[in-house]
């Protein structure tokens, strides 16, 4: 009895010792077997040992052997967290532990050849001096070739701890741009990267594009794996292999941070009219009192939230300033903002005055205004104000027709051409004025006296105009006078004549218009009847008569 509670004491302390944390383990013997892959183990210059790669799993985890000097004779072991069991060191266990995440099973590892690069790294750490894979049990099958997989893994391992570029950094960035964050370390691709702003992952690279004002972490972590402790299997009742299941190494993690502190903003200048992009540059605005300045009719800033108002300072060629101030806030969470900033053409205006040769103005008389296809852009009709004037025309090369002009007046047939030209950014409307005079038909009426077989005499003569108001005042040569006179209604009357004729006092009425323009009017004169000298037998009976009238006479006053 004493001597079986001393027993069961040396094996507690014993167990106390060893790290007991489990007491089974299910290596599932004689099952995983890969086909035509066997590990020939080399000691002192010569193969020590051999076996077919087998993937072994303790308690549903991946174990890897770690003593390959012998084989696995059993299902049952003891599981310790306690690494001295395992006869390596803590150097050689750190090793085992990175050879194991970044080797089978992490990103884009889990091929066989990854899984046998794993197994050797490994196994390499203990007494063997070389490791060659065959396709059969003998070494004189071809051999398999996996230093590809195992360099990589290596590379990673080398790698190990090196941070990405971008941790431990602020960034700032503005809404609406993307940009590039570039590991320039190269180990971008051994993290997760996690943040509540969107971002791609493009090979060694993370892009942006941030949405809304804020400040962002990106966290960088190692990629995880679900094992949590370093656990050995041993069984040391029996010579039998010993296993491990690897823990993650301990691999440091980062974050960075991300500023959105301003919104990107574009100013789009506008032509008012065809909402079109105005294609000039050099126009500035002030927004805020700061200058900026448009390239290609285009202003790219950033702006911190807040409330912001745009000013021209000058308009481009062509259009007249904008005067009124244009407001517009970026909030705290405003995305990238796009506005349009609006100028009107300077516009032209076509302006007539239209007089007579006397300066009185005319009224009626109709123009039209042709641009440089010929097309007719408006018309005019002249009032009787100052000035008539077209309506607001794109700045130009145009030209003026008279089409039709006042009764009695000659219709302008010349062409004017008209340039509505741009002066400067504080003219709205360019005024080009032009002062045209009619001149009113003249006709040549011809005046003639004459008797009544058309024989011409000298008279002198007045003209009236209608009114009754003395026009002109002549007399005839030979005859005949030559009048030029407007259309209108006159009147004519002869105020003296030659000897040998009556005056014919009598006021003519006559009309000069289209179809009495060049004609001629004739007023008749009668001769004057001058008494007879003749002795002749006819003449007696009077001289008789006028005899006994007087005698008659002279008898009654003597009595």
């Amino acid at each position: 009895m004493k001597r079986l509670i001393k027993i069961i004491i040396i094996l507690l302390i014993f167990m106390f010792f060893k790290g007991v944390k489990a007491a089974s383990l299910d290596t599932s013997i004689n099952k995983n077997y890969v086909d035509n892959i066997w590990s020939f183990h080399y000691r002192n210059g010569k193969v020590f040992s051999y076996g077919q790669l087998k993937f072994n799993y303790a308690n549903g985890k991946l174990a890897y052997c770690i003593q390959p000097e012998t084989s696995i004779n059993f299902d049952r072991y003891n599981s310790y967290d306690n690494w001295n069991i395992s006869g390596y060191s803590e150097e050689a266990k750190r090793k085992m532990e990175l050879y194991a995440y970044y080797g089978y099973g992490f990103k884009n590892h889990n091929t066989i050849r990854y899984y046998m690069a794993t197994q050797e790294l490994i196994w390499r750490l203990s007494k063997d001096e070389d490791i060659k894979w065959h396709i059969g049990s003998d070494t004189s099958t071809p051999e398999i070739d996996i230093s590809y997989e195992k360099n990589e893994i290596l590379k990673m391992v080398s790698l190990s701890g090196r941070m990405p570029s971008m941790d431990n950094t602020t960034n700032t960035f503005y809404t609406g741009k993307e940009y590039v964050l570039t590991d320039y370390n190269g180990v971008l691709d051994l993290y997760d990267v996690s943040s509540e702003m969107s971002f791609k992952r493009v090979d060694n690279t993370l892009e942006f594009y941030p949405d809304k004002l804020g400040t962002y972490e990106v966290y960088l972590t190692p990629i995880k794996n679900s094992y949590d402790k370093t656990i050995v299997y041993d069984r040391e009742d029996s010579p039998t292999q010993d296993l491990a299941t690897f823990k993650m190494p301990d691999i440091p993690s980062g974050k960075f941070i991300i500023k959105v502190e301003r919104v990107r903003v574009k100013i789009n200048k506008r032509d008012k009219d065809t909402n079109e992009l105005i294609l000039d540059s050099g126009n500035k605005v002030l927004i805020n009192d700061k200058e900026y300045e448009f390239i290609d009719g285009i202003i790219n800033l950033t702006l911190p939230a807040g409330d912001y108002s745009i000013k021209e300072i000058n308009a481009s060629t062509g259009y007249f300033i904008n005067n009124n101030e244009l407001k517009f806030t970026i909030e705290s969470d405003s995305g990238n903002k796009e506005i349009d900033f609006y100028n009107e053409k300077t516009k032209g205006r076509v302006e007539i005055r239209k007089t007579n040769e006397d300066g009185d103005y005319l009224e009626g008389i109709k123009f039209e205004i042709y641009d440089e296809n010929n097309n007719v852009v408006d018309e005019i009709i002249t009032s009787k104000n100052e000035y008539d004037y077209s309506k607001e025309l794109p700045l130009g090369r145009y030209t003026l027709k008279e089409v039709s002009t006042l009764y009695g007046y000659e219709l302008d047939n010349k062409v004017y051409n008209v340039s509505l030209d741009y002066i400067n950014n504080k003219e709205s409307i360019v005024y080009k004025k032009i002062d045209l005079v009619n001149k009113k038909i003249l006709c040549e009426v011809t005046f003639i006296s004459a008797d009544e077989l058309d024989n011409k005499i000298n008279t002198t003569y007045e003209v009236y105009d209608n009114n009754m108001n003395v026009i002109y005042k002549g007399n005839t040569i030979d005859g005949t006078a030559k009048l030029n006179l407007n259309y209108g209604t006159y009147y004519i009357k002869e105020t003296s004549v030659e000897n040998g004729y009556k005056l014919n006092s009598e006021l003519v009425k006559f009309e000069v218009n289209d179809t009495f323009c060049i004609g001629s009017l004739t007023i008749n004169n009668d001769k004057t009847i001058m008494p007879k000298t003749s002795t002749s037998k006819e003449v007696w009976p009077y001289i008789i008569l006028i005899l006994d009238v007087i005698g008659l006479i002279y008898v009654k006053k003597n009595n």
